[in-house]
């Protein structure tokens, strides 16, 4: 069995992020206590929409990120362990999650997918699965 070093928790900040960090809590003490960091991959609406669009983008991004900041807050307080780091990622989910775990030596990465119709076709596992060469631990969410 692997011992894990240092497991990557990817969090939507929805409730169900609760449920992927108990499982990191749990598979922490299993492999002696591992670090346990988490990410969150924020969409970037200028990379999103092309056309043209009357809106301030940065007022919107910036809002967007004080959100984060205080639902990552919240997710905090529930925690009862040390987060070794946390990671706000822009972009590519691929792109952030590779960079991530070459970068900090992550040996498993957790998260969950949607059980649904839409989640099936907008949000492709394929490519993650092939980009990413570490274990990983996918939880369903119905």
């Amino acid at each position: 069995m692997m011992n894990y070093r240092h497991i990557l928790v990817m969090i939507d900040l929805s409730p169900d992020s609760y449920s992927l960090i108990h499982k990191a809590s749990f598979i922490s003490n299993l492999h002696n206590d591992a670090k346990i960091s988490l990410i969150y991959v924020n969409t970037d609406y200028s990379d999103a929409y092309t056309g043209l669009i009357d809106v301030d983008i940065r007022n919107i991004q910036s809002y967007r990120l004080q959100d984060i900041n205080n639902m990552l807050k919240n997710l905090k307080n529930y925690i009862y362990f040390p987060v070794h780091k946390v990671f706000i990622g822009n972009g590519d989910m691929t792109s952030c999650l590779l960079d991530v775990t070459q970068k900090y030596n992550i040996d498993l990465i957790i998260f969950g997918h949607y059980q649904d119709f839409w989640s099936k076709i907008v949000f492709s596992l394929r490519q993650i699965i092939n980009s990413l060469h570490i274990d990983m631990l996918i939880v369903p969410f119905y």
